[in-house]
């Protein structure tokens, strides 16, 4: 969803507990929070979980699943995605 079209800032602050289920699999619960200055939105927080699978020593697979806590964040969303380092 587009909120606003113009320039502003964000900052994002995060908590993150992470630990090994088994393997190359890991578990994370996480907290996030963006602080927005002239978006046109307030402060969003969202609490959510996931997984991560390690492909080797730099590629891994992430799946999360995250709940909003403040109005303006979305009340669910779900993210997959690949990190790798360069």
């Amino acid at each position: 969803r587009v909120i606003y079209a113009g320039c502003g800032t964000s900052f994002l602050d995060t908590a993150a507990l992470g630990h090994n289920i088994g393997g190359d699999l890991d578990g994370v619960v996480e907290y996030v929070g963006f602080a927005n200055h002239n978006l046109g939105v307030g402060y969003m927080a969202l609490v959510g979980g996931g997984l991560t699978y390690g492909l080797g020593d730099d590629v891994q697979l992430d799946a999360a699943i995250y709940f909003g806590l403040s109005d303006d964040a979305d009340d669910f969303s779900a993210r997959v995605g690949v990190s790798f380092r360069i």
